[in-house]
């Protein structure tokens, strides 16, 4: 199953802008990119994870050094079957969409 921006953004906690963005720096790479004018991005449940460990990292550590290293080390780690934002088992980050 996939789901627009939108709903995948309302799904994960985050903003469609931040959604968006992320997919433009690489960060987040969709289930199915758009193509052309009109074409709509389409995430699935892992998509959607990584948006919402994004957004609890953002939470938790800002916009600084230590929050881009945790996103570029874990975000890439993450697929559908993750249930948590890998760590020590006291800061493990439970990932239920």
């Amino acid at each position: 199953m996939t789901w627009k921006t939108s709903d995948a953004a309302a799904l994960a906690g985050c903003s469609k802008s931040l959604a968006t963005l992320l997919v433009r720096e690489g960060v987040i790479r969709p289930a199915v990119t758009a193509r052309g004018t009109g074409d709509q991005n389409r995430f699935d449940l892992g998509n959607v994870k990584q948006l919402k460990a994004y957004s609890i990292i953002r939470q938790r550590h800002g916009d600084g050094s230590v929050a881009r290293g945790l996103v570029a080390r874990l975000l890439p780690l993450i697929t559908a079957d993750t249930q948590y934002i890998p760590g020590n088992v006291e800061e493990n980050i439970a990932l239920e969409v």
